[in-house]
C-alpha cells in the first residue's frame, strides 16, 4: 500500500520532532508531505504513535492527514484520516 502524511503544525519543536521521525519509515516529498511504500503494519505503528504521542500536544489550529491509496489505483480504497485538537481523531472513506 502507498501512504502519504501531511502535516500543518505551529511550533518549530514539535513539527521537526514529527519530521525526523516520518523520516524514518518515509520519503518527504515536500516540507511537510511524506510518501510511504510500507506494509500495513509499519503504518500501524506510525499511524498509533502519532495519535498516542503528537495528537496531546498540536495545537487547535493543527492537523496530520493520513492517506492511504490501494496499489491497484487511487480510486479505490482511498482513506483519508485526521489528528487534530479542535475535532479530536478521526477518519473517512472517500
Amino acid at each position: 500500500m502507498k501512504y502519504y502524511i501531511s502535516y500543518d503544525i505551529s511550533d518549530t519543536k514539535l513539527r521537526t520532532k514529527l519530521s525526523k521521525f516520518l523520516s524514518k519509515y518515509g520519503t518527504r516529498l515536500q516540507l511537510s508531505m511524506f510518501y510511504f511504500d510500507i506494509p500495513n503494519k509499519d503504518i500501524k505503528v506510525i499511524l498509533n504513535e502519532i495519535k498516542d504521542i503528537y495528537h496531546t500536544h498540536i495545537g487547535a489550529a493543527d492537523s496530520i492527514l493520513f492517506f492511504e491509496f490501494s496499489d491497484s489505483g487511487v480510486k479505490k480504497n482511498k482513506k483519508f484520516e485526521y489528528v487534530n485538537r479542535g475535532y479530536g481523531v478521526g477518519n473517512y472513506l472517500v
